[in-house]
């Protein structure tokens, strides 16, 4: 899903999507940038950890995913 208001006390307008939702048997796929300097130490299929900035990852965890 996407979440499209992110802060509390956050204003919508009449009509705006709030979030929405894919089913549970699709993959999640998260779109990403890096520093051209990281580039070299990135590889297909490595295992990696996904931190939200908007959430503290101490707090509410973190996504494991796998570079595709």
């Amino acid at each position: 899903g996407k979440l499209l208001v992110n802060t509390e006390s956050g204003v919508v307008n009449s009509g705006e999507a709030l979030i929405t939702i894919i089913p549970a048997n699709e993959p999640l796929i998260i779109k990403a940038t890096t520093l051209n300097k990281d580039i070299g130490f990135l590889k297909e299929g490595q295992k990696v950890a996904i931190k939200i900035d908007t959430f503290n990852f101490q707090k509410y965890g973190k996504l494991d995913g796998e570079l595709i």
